[in-house]
């Protein structure tokens, strides 16, 4: 089902160099367009010629995937001899989906990777954390109410509607184009300044930002309204739950989830930008990235000999 969303959480992300073994997904994930239907693919990252091969008699490559056959008794052998035009599976438009666009990463699909930063795992390199949203969790102070019984995990009555977990989006300018969204000249001022104001303070580092974070700006700003509205208006969140929807607030958010997570390096390298940061942090009252920007910065230690990241 296409409106439900499929959450794939690889855990222990960086046990081993991510690069190496999800450098497929990396790539696909870049090819990603928008249908005039408003579905959003991707390039196959399996061939639709692995799905037409011609395999030995006793193996069939959708039985191996799991899907049903229209006789319950069919085996492999049975389904490869059908003609072509013959419905074999319950599912037939997944077999022909594939068949004629390879297995691409469907728009519902979203993929979570949990990773611990220390000293015995492989570090992210910027291509990795271009491509993601980073969120750190960090633990606090402990309370008794830890003594009061274990957190269980449950099916919730009421899930969340679908539609806050897929995107429907790829390229802003295609959006604004199409005029699927359209931004007031002030926002449009007001992006632009905070994209280019943020490459100013990292002028001559290798941590400058691209059409990438201008554009996932913008669609986070849209996406954040859009589902306010799917919230009706803000009423179906609980009550404990602050949703901010203001441009401000996802430019501290940018900052906090795809700026700050590039710079790494010692004093000389990543001094000057990390100050200019958080001058402008403090002044536009982005305080989650001012607090993270602090924090970096006393890891430089009082000689200014240590290394500094974003990670706790």
């Amino acid at each position: 089902d296409k409106k439900i969303p499929f959450f794939v959480c690889l855990d222990e992300m960086n046990l081993a160099p991510v690069e190496e073994y999800f450098a497929d997904f990396l790539s696909v994930i870049e090819s990603r367009k928008r249908k005039t239907d408003g579905r959003i693919v991707t390039d196959a990252i399996v061939p639709a010629s692995i799905f037409n091969e011609k395999y030995a008699g006793d193996f069939n490559i959708f039985i191996e995937m799991g899907l049903k056959p229209v006789n319950e008794n069919w085996k492999a052998d049975d389904i490869n001899a059908l003609e072509n035009n013959e419905e074999a599976f319950v599912r037939q438009d997944i077999v022909d989906e594939l068949k004629n666009e390879g297995l691409t990463i469907p728009q519902n699909v979203v993929i979570i990777g949990t990773v611990n930063m220390d000293d015995t795992t492989n570090s992210f390199s910027r291509k990795v954390i271009d491509r993601a949203m980073t969120f750190e969790t960090i633990v606090g102070e402990f309370g008794r109410d830890y003594f009061n019984g274990d957190l269980s995990l449950a099916y919730v009555e009421n899930p969340r509607k679908g539609e806050l977990f897929i995107s429907d989006e790829v390229r802003a300018t295609e959006m604004l184009t199409d005029g699927r969204y359209s931004l007031t000249d002030k926002e449009e001022d007001e992006i632009l300044s905070f994209i280019n104001n943020i490459n100013k303070d990292l002028d001559g580092t290798p941590f400058k930002i691209s059409y990438r974070i201008l554009n996932e700006t913008i669609l986070l700003y849209r996406a954040k309204k859009e589902i306010y509205k799917l919230m009706n208006d803000g009423e179906d969140f609980e009550e404990d739950v602050v949703f901010d929807t203001d441009l401000n607030t996802i430019f501290d958010d940018i900052l906090m989830q795809k700026v700050l997570p590039r710079i790494e390096g010692d004093y000389e390298k990543c001094n000057s930008c990390l100050v200019k940061l958080s001058a402008r942090s403090a002044d536009n009252d982005w305080t989650k990235s001012e607090e993270k920007i602090e924090f970096m910065l006393k890891r430089f230690g009082s000689d200014k000999s240590g290394f500094t990241s974003f990670w706790n």
